[in-house]
């Protein structure tokens, strides 16, 4: 009983192939990681921007006009900047005898290079003494 046995390898056709695939499951891999970093970065950008503004925005709805403070405001680089506007030019039907009057904060932040990168704009009433 001393046949001898046949070892089985691979081809290299066989070999070439399997690395091809291998390769292409890699960079394919490569690129999914690669498109949900950048979504990654962007989603963070968007929330950061919102964060700001909502910050920016609670400030100046409560204080007014007055300009904002830096513990309050604490981004380095950024700022903020609010418009207040008579919402008359609106026609707005308005009773003149009121104490209060409609306006609208055009509220803004802008980033390190001077871009606007945010902005809302908010209706709220407010006294006629405040105004």
């Amino acid at each position: 009983m001393n046949r001898k046995q046949k070892i089985k390898h691979f081809t290299l056709i066989e070999v070439v192939v399997a690395l091809a695939i291998l390769t292409g499951g890699i960079m394919g891999s490569m690129a999914i990681v690669s498109m949900s970093k950048n979504r990654m970065d962007k989603a963070y950008d968007s929330f950061f921007a919102q964060h700001m503004l909502s910050q920016a925005a609670e400030y100046y709805l409560l204080c007014g006009n007055k300009p904002i403070t830096p513990d309050f405001f604490s981004y380095s680089g950024y700022s903020a900047y609010c418009i207040i506007n008579d919402c008359r030019d609106n026609n707005i039907p308005m009773n003149t005898g009121s104490n209060w009057k409609l306006v609208t904060y055009d509220i803004s932040i802008r980033g390190p290079n001077g871009r606007n990168i945010s902005s809302v704009k908010i209706d709220k009433l407010i006294k006629n003494e405040i105004f």
